[in-house]
């Protein structure tokens, strides 16, 4: 049973929206917003509650689509570890109440009550239809959805919790964050390629095709990481990015095992799970720490 929470909460994606909320959070201390402890703290938690609640309904939408009753309290025979699709819907729609109840404090509680309701809902429906449903998650566009909710909405929801207002600091810093994610998305996908086009899921890789996907991986990664450079031609003072480029290392090597695949090279998927993962991490870690040490 345990395996089964750890596989479905995605605990990898759950650690990068939570250097993403840290990355928000400082951006507002370096603007001179003092965060509060007790928002930061809800705020984070209604975060986890949205992700881990959508992330559960992926599992519950998955069985009913697969002929499970939407309500029965069997589990099926061959999947007897798994929690029964009514206990998944009721942890689910439990955890996404919570996430409701405490945004809704955090709106009550924010100088811009109206914005940070905007992005509340934004991130609640976007995460319960792009990380919740199967058929949008494997649609092709599920993976930029992600990146958005991830490397946009979490950090914007963070910022103006504290600052009530969006800056024009935060664009240039997050957006480039955004093709990152992607390009590691890409090479995540590999592994799973031949069980997605077996099972007809629609991925951005299936979309791409593998030997483009290749190519529009490391552009992906490039370009990222080139905008970053850039963002002090947006405002954002170089010191502030500078340590973000040390991750280029990590996605060099990322883009080395991809190219080993794709040479029919004998694939080393735990150690592209670990860089692939790293590369979009590490750059989000360092920005985050530069902003709060600023």
């Amino acid at each position: 049973m345990s395996q089964f929470w750890k596989r479905s909460l995605r605990i990898p994606f759950l650690v990068a929206c939570t250097l993403t909320f840290t990355l928000g959070t400082g951006i507002a201390d370096y603007l001179g917003h003092s965060p509060a402890d007790w928002k930061a703290l809800v705020g984070i938690l209604t975060v986890w509650f949205i992700l881990a609640g959508s992330q559960i309904l992926f599992e519950y939408f998955t069985r009913v689509y697969a002929g499970a009753p939407p309500f029965s309290q069997t589990k099926v025979k061959a999947d007897i570890d798994t929690p029964s699709p009514q206990m998944l819907l009721t942890v689910s729609v439990l955890l996404i109440t919570g996430a409701v109840v405490f945004g809704f404090g955090l709106i009550r509680n924010t100088s811009s009550d109206s914005l940070t309701a905007v992005l509340l809902v934004g991130m609640l429906l976007s995460s319960v239809f792009f990380i919740g449903q199967p058929r949008l998650v494997y649609s092709g566009y599920g993976e930029l959805a992600q990146g958005l909710i991830c490397c946009c909405l979490v950090p914007a929801f963070a910022f103006c919790i504290h600052a009530g207002a969006i800056h024009a600091l935060f664009l240039p810093v997050t957006f480039p964050l955004v093709l990152i994610f992607l390009g590691v998305s890409l090479a995540l996908e590999l592994e799973t390629y031949a069980t997605d086009l077996k099972q007809g899921r629609r991925t951005l890789l299936l979309r791409v095709g593998w030997q483009r996907a290749v190519i529009l991986q490391h552009v992906l990664l490039l370009v990222g990481f080139i905008l970053l450079a850039a963002a002090p031609f947006f405002g954002v003072a170089w010191r502030l990015v500078w340590p973000a480029m040390l991750a280029l290392v990590v996605a060099a090597l990322e883009v080395w095992l991809v190219n080993r695949i794709a040479l029919g090279l004998p694939p080393r998927w735990a150690l592209l799970k670990f860089t692939a993962w790293l590369a979009f991490m590490l750059p989000v870690y360092l920005l985050a720490i530069t902003f709060w040490i600023s």
